[in-house]
């Protein structure tokens, strides 16, 4: 996400931008989600400005093995995520959906690019970093208009995947993990869905979203959308949907 400030001050304000750096080429990936990072990465720069800029690195399998990780990652002492292409390959067989693996794709760089927002403005955090940055990238999704809904849903989609694939249970390392489980992540992205505009995603509830969380919903993404402004308000710009009113 990108360079900012708010009201009179903005022009004031360092003016970080997020960066999009292609490390390794990978034809079928970029021809799938390329185009669509592109348009993240500029969606993050109209809404908030950072004090400093920030990279996303998409990186093949050499530098991601030479970087111990196995999935996006942000790096606070690079300033940058770094996105395997080896991510897109896997969720691509798990999905077998084009649409969906992209707005999938683009709700992990906007959870990674809310771990270097946290790191670059030192937003205080309260019950987990890994859940905050589900939140922001939902709400961000639905506030921004960068594909709205669609991006937090398809990321369930990814989740319902990934669950299709593992033996049933959870042991203790997935309770230890510090992210939630996925069917917990899928059901609070769901809530948000929902609770942003509860007519027109009536059908989620029921088998997708149990009724008694799906009456709580309205609330949460209201709760949520209110911190987010709070907390970013020195960064947002005034041409952002998250911006407040």
């Amino acid at each position: 996400m990108a360079a900012l400030a708010a009201g009179c001050g903005e022009s004031r304000q360092p003016a970080g931008q997020v960066r999009l750096v292609r490390s390794s080429d990978s034809p079928v990936n970029e021809r799938l989600v390329g185009p669509t990072l592109e348009e993240a990465v500029r969606t993050v720069n109209r809404e908030i400005r950072l004090p400093s800029n920030v990279s996303v690195r998409l990186v093949g399998d050499d530098e991601a093995q030479r970087r111990g990780i196995t999935g996006p990652t942000y790096e606070p002492g690079d300033r940058a995520v770094y996105f395997p292409w080896s991510f897109v390959d896997e969720s691509r067989r798990q999905l077998g959906d084009d649409r969906a693996l992209r707005a999938a794709t683009v709700f992990v760089l906007y959870h990674e690019l809310t771990h270097g927002i946290i790191d670059l403005v030192d937003v205080p955090v309260v019950g987990g970093e890994e859940r905050a940055a589900d939140s922001l990238a939902a709400v961000f999704a639905i506030r921004s208009q960068s594909g709205g809904q669609a991006i937090p849903l398809g990321m369930t989609k990814l989740f319902e995947g990934r669950q299709g694939g593992e033996a049933p249970g959870a042991v203790a390392q997935d309770y230890a993990d510090d992210h939630e489980l996925d069917g917990q992540r899928a059901a609070d992205a769901l809530c948000l869905v929902y609770g942003s505009d509860p007519g027109r995603y009536a059908r989620l509830v029921g088998r997708d979203l149990p009724k008694t969380r799906a009456d709580t919903c309205r609330f949460e993404y209201e709760q949520e959308v209110r911190a987010w402004r709070r907390l970013l308000k020195t960064w947002l710009t005034k041409r952002g949907g998250l911006r407040p009113e």
